[in-house]
């Protein structure tokens, strides 16, 4: 029995007194926006995030790895970067990368790095295993990407505005659901919670919300299935990730079938494989 720390009434009053929750990056909106427009292109997403030192050196980073450059033919050019790796991938990698250096948490830089390493790599595996789904199964695609990305952000929530030592207590050993229910024993609530009260403070849409708080218990909820087999694959084989742009290598170099392997082993997911 872990002790008490906050009572539920205390922890929604902490998080609701502040001046205001974590802020979505400015550039993150632009690539999301960016996405959704028909004349999307691999120079007007560099045009996003030339100025952006961090961000323009891993898209380079990861385009001229082995992994995405077998030839050995090096490049420096960002929208040449872009195209190799493919907008939709590079955009990914902008946006999450974007967040990891707008949230600024009074923890250790490692803790913040593996985090976010370990929610792209979720969102990652959930478009990679949402290619082996039946055909009639429906869900979007960019409801995928984000509830990988931010199945776990109410834990930056809960160290931001409710326990500054959040990530250095000895319960993070546990995942899923035995971690939610120790959150409850100790703050009042679960980091799933409070990831759809944030959710809802972003007006992202119903779907996504839906899916992050449910990703614990998927029940029926299709992208919270996906997403929560994800986030155990990531604990159970990368563990060590320490930056976004190993995890992008790393799933780049799972196969097909070492995926769908994985998903035949999941009561959650074996009624949806084609």
């Amino acid at each position: 029995m872990q002790q008490l720390i906050s009572t539920r009434e205390h922890s929604l009053q902490l998080m609701y007194e502040t001046h205001e929750l974590l802020i979505l990056p400015e550039r993150f909106l632009e690539i999301r926006s960016l996405l959704s427009q028909s004349h999307a292109s691999a120079n007007a997403l560099a045009h996003i995030v030339e100025t952006d030192v961090m961000i323009s050196a891993s898209l380079l980073k990861i385009a001229n790895s082995s992994a995405y450059n077998p030839m050995n033919k090096p490049l420096s050019s960002l929208p040449k970067a872009i195209a190799r790796l493919g907008l939709a991938t590079s955009a990914q990698i902008s946006m999450s990368m974007s967040l990891f250096q707008n949230f600024h948490l009074p923890i250790a830089l490692q803790h913040l790095r593996q985090f976010w390493a370990h929610s792209f790599s979720v969102s990652q595996l959930c478009l990679r295993m949402s290619e082996h789904l039946k055909p009639n199964i429906k869900y979007d695609s960019d409801d995928l990407f984000m509830a990988g990305l931010f199945h776990d952000i109410g834990c930056i929530l809960i160290a931001l505005h409710i326990d500054s030592r959040y990530f250095e207590r000895d319960f993070l050993a546990l995942h899923g659901a035995e971690l939610c229910d120790v959150e409850q024993q100790v703050y009042g609530l679960h980091h799933a919670e409070v990831g759809e009260i944030m959710l809802k403070q972003w007006g992202m849409p119903t779907s996504l919300i839906d899916s992050v708080a449910a990703h614990h218990h998927p029940k029926d909820n299709v992208i919270a299935a996906i997403c929560s087999s994800a986030d155990q694959f990531g604990h159970e084989h990368w563990q060590a990730l320490q930056y976004i742009e190993a995890a992008q290598s790393k799933v780049h170099e799972l196969s097909s079938s070492d995926i769908r392997g994985w998903m035949e082993t999941s009561e959650l997911l074996q009624p949806l494989l084609k």
